[in-house]
């Protein structure tokens, strides 16, 4: 009678050791792969350090990093539990995924943006001879929606008389931009809406001729 005590004992004790063994999260091999373009142009980026992550709860696993290659592919291997959430990062890069990740059992594709900065040389000149009040003011760059505006320092933002002014400012590499400004010739004082778009070789210049 014992021994049946004993054996039942075991074989449940047994059971739920299993059952607490197939409950817990099992790590897996992995292979995340995919391809890294720049933003403005949509062409392949060489040599970017990509990172990729994991994270489980309040858990942030690294899963391996890799370089892509000359047409911005990569490959990372590497071992990740079974409810894991996928990030993507860049080292000195702002790189971001692009579109849905696509998993398939143990193979997962992430594609990654890298946006740059632009670096914006800007010309403002009045092309018309001087008339003693003519200004140039109020100059702000904006996003495509115009949600976003931030504002320039141009000498208190504010140019006066034979204006012939060059300067240079850094954007983030977003492609199309509007330039907002005001200004006054012969007593005529006029709104602009200037779009931009960035040629993708960091530096772009803009003439604004009035």
């Amino acid at each position: 009678m014992k021994n049946n005590i004993s054996q039942k004992f075991l074989l449940y004790f047994l059971s739920l050791l299993m059952i607490m063994t197939s409950c817990k999260k099992k790590n897996r091999d992995v292979t995340v792969h995919g391809q890294v373009l720049y933003f403005c142009n949509q062409q392949p980026a060489a040599n970017i350090h990509v990172n990729i992550s994991t994270e489980s709860g309040n858990e942030s696993t690294h899963v391996g990093s890799a370089y892509t290659n000359n047409n911005g592919y990569y490959s990372v291997k590497g071992e990740v539990g079974s409810f894991d959430t996928w990030s993507m990062s860049g080292y000195g890069q702002n790189l971001e995924p692009s579109g849905n990740i696509v998993t398939h059992d143990d193979d997962i594709l992430i594609n990654g943006l890298v946006f740059k900065n632009e670096q914006l040389n800007i010309h403002i000149k009045n092309a018309n001879p001087y008339d003693g009040a003519d200004y140039f003011t109020g100059l702000e760059w904006c996003d495509s929606l115009m949600i976003r505006c931030t504002p320039m320092n141009l000498n208190q933002n504010y140019l006066y008389g034979n204006i012939d002014s060059t300067f240079s400012i850094e954007l983030p590499d977003k492609t199309y931009y509007i330039l907002h400004y005001t200004t006054r010739k012969n007593s005529v004082i006029s709104g602009h809406y200037s779009p931009v778009t960035t040629d993708c070789y960091n530096i772009t210049n803009v003439d604004l001729f009035y």
